[in-house]
């Protein structure tokens, strides 16, 4: 039996990440979990959530996405991991369990995300269901996006025109290599 492989997603505000994962999960029938889902269903303020807050989410993520892989079903974790810090938990969950992580770079122009995020978010509630994000939010995230590491394998798919053919052909290409 193969392993399990936790699919982490990396990019700014409006790159797309949600986008991919939804075509990554159609193509791997991996389980899509969103921050942004359970962010919405667990406080009744999530736009403006403490750092508590903030915490609690990700480790209900954590939570659930250490079963889902202790199951022996692959995970998509669509969620802010632009911190190395961050990314640095997950491999560790892989790590103890036996999964392999595979680092999703969504690459998207910044003036392209921009809009999405703070001006065309209104339009896609379903992937942005917070709707646009304030302009001083987006330059805060945006300014702690720490690129992957020399020793972090990633996996870079162009979010300005996302395009499922290509997500498909990268998807390949690491599921070879488990």
């Amino acid at each position: 039996m193969s392993k399990p492989i936790l699919y982490m997603m990396l990019g700014i505000p409006g790159s797309g990440k949600t986008s991919v994962s939804e075509h990554i999960a159609d193509i791997t029938k991996a389980v899509h979990i969103s921050s942004d889902q359970f962010r919405k269903h667990m406080f009744d303020n999530p736009e403006n959530i403490t750092e508590d807050e903030h915490s609690q989410i990700y480790d209900m993520l954590d939570y659930i996405t250490t079963q889902i892989l202790k199951s022996g079903k692959s995970v998509i974790y669509d969620a802010n991991l632009n911190q190395y810090i961050h990314r640095k938990q997950k491999y560790s969950i892989c790590g103890k369990i036996g999964a392999e992580p595979k680092l999703i770079w969504v690459k998207t122009d910044e003036e392209v995300a921009r809009m999405r995020a703070t001006q065309q978010a209104d339009l896609h509630p379903a992937h942005r269901p917070f709707g646009n994000m304030r302009p001083e939010t987006f330059n805060r995230l945006l300014k702690q996006m720490e690129e992957p590491k020399k020793d972090e394998e990633t996996a870079i798919i162009s979010g300005n025109k996302i395009n499922k053919a290509e997500i498909k052909t990268v998807i390949k290409s690491l599921n070879q290599s488990v």
